[in-house]
């Protein structure tokens, strides 16, 4: 009975931390999910919910000036995709892929990965608006896509089961923010293609910071090798 007491509450408490360190991961899929209602949920007419989130919710530095400053929180409401089904759609694989990068890294550094995106975008913002006298709306809508080639350069023998009966290596999955990126490159407008590259910028800073503090382990590790 004492083991499986033990077993119990060890069980309990791996859940717990599991669903802890899932939070992140969770609050920024929920982000998204109210931007897709906001945009395209709300008398289920798209124009009316994106004239809610251009109008009142978008990263518009002329607007923010004249007091209106929860835009550069509500910015984040921007959700992946250009149709209600694309979106759900990617919200699932940034959820799925998301919780992959957490157990790997831990919580701290996937939050760490979007407090990045966000501050980049702003100061993107930040800079056309006050040193080019451009509104360049930017979001969060390419951080989910950005996770892929995260995940990837991590655990790149990585197997992910997204939404399908069998699994994937994440290298080969790279095909879905590939087709993205290209189709973003080819069609895109002018505030699309800034968006991306504020992600991509986001992503590198990221990965510079990961490899920084990869050699960092190793060092320590070794030294800890050496005093042994």
């Amino acid at each position: 009975m004492d083991n499986e007491g033990a077993t119990m509450k060890s069980t309990v408490s791996y859940n717990r931390k599991q669903g802890q360190n899932r939070l992140p991961i969770i609050l920024i899929c929920s982000f998204y999910l109210v931007g897709v209602f906001l945009k395209r949920g709300i008398l289920y007419h798209p124009s009316v919910g994106n004239g809610i989130y251009n109008g009142w919710l978008s990263l518009d530095f002329y607007k923010i000036q004249q007091g209106e400053w929860w835009r550069l929180l509500s910015f984040v409401l921007n959700p992946p995709g250009l149709t209600t089904l694309w979106s759900v759609l990617f919200i699932a694989y940034t959820y799925i892929i998301g919780r992959e990068i957490t157990e790997l890294i831990g919580w701290k550094k996937i939050t760490l990965y979007y407090s990045i995106s966000f501050v980049v975008q702003i100061a993107i913002a930040a800079f056309f608006y006050f040193c080019m006298n451009r509104v360049i709306w930017m979001d969060l809508s390419f951080w989910g896509w950005s996770l892929f080639p995260v995940l990837a350069w991590i655990e790149p023998k990585k197997k992910v089961f997204l939404l399908t009966p069998f699994s994937m290596n994440i290298v080969k999955l790279l095909i879905i923010p590939g087709v993205l990126l290209i189709l973003r490159i080819l069609v895109g407008n002018y505030s699309s293609r800034i968006n991306l590259s504020g992600q991509m910028i986001s992503m590198i800073l990221f990965l510079i910071i990961e490899i920084r503090d990869k050699k960092i382990i190793t060092i320590e590790s070794r030294r800890s090798e050496s005093a042994d």
